[in-house]
């Protein structure tokens, strides 16, 4: 029985993780620093704009707001789909043992109604990394 569990429970969630090729509505990326320091990123398509904003807080102080080409959008959804960012969704975890850690969070809306969702303090997806360092190299193009 326990065999048969698992087998249905693979089954359910094969294609959980899947590229998504829809437009992007809105994408946030967040990044948190012991002392509470970070930023957080935010891209959004709304009435026929694109903005993106930047706020960084704590040791770099930095906010702005400007108008960006709806392209961005699309270079973003390419590189969730090409560093398979799109397996972070429903990642949730925590070292909460870490008083002064640093963090993660991410979302991103499709047009299609679908979702990425993920959270993280001091424990990380498999491919955070690259993943992270990918979209912060493109980010740094728009300031």
């Amino acid at each position: 029985m326990k065999k048969l569990f698992i087998l249905l429970t693979l089954l359910l969630c094969v294609g959980c993780a899947k590229k998504n090729n829809s437009d992007i509505i809105k994408f946030e990326f967040s990044l948190s620093a012991g002392l509470g320091g970070g930023c957080e990123y935010t891209i959004e398509a709304k009435n026929e704009k694109t903005i993106y904003s930047k706020k960084c807080y704590g040791i770099e102080h930095d906010e702005f707001e400007k108008e960006i080409d709806n392209k961005h959008l699309k270079e973003i959804n390419k590189i969730i789909n090409e560093k398979k960012i799109y397996k972070w969704d429903g990642f949730d975890r925590s070292d909460k043992g870490v008083m002064d850690g640093s963090g993660f969070s991410l979302s991103v809306l499709y047009s299609d109604g679908k979702s990425i969702s993920a959270h993280g303090y001091m424990k990380y997806p498999s491919n955070y990394k690259a993943g992270k360092q990918a979209l912060l190299n493109y980010l740094a193009k728009l300031d």
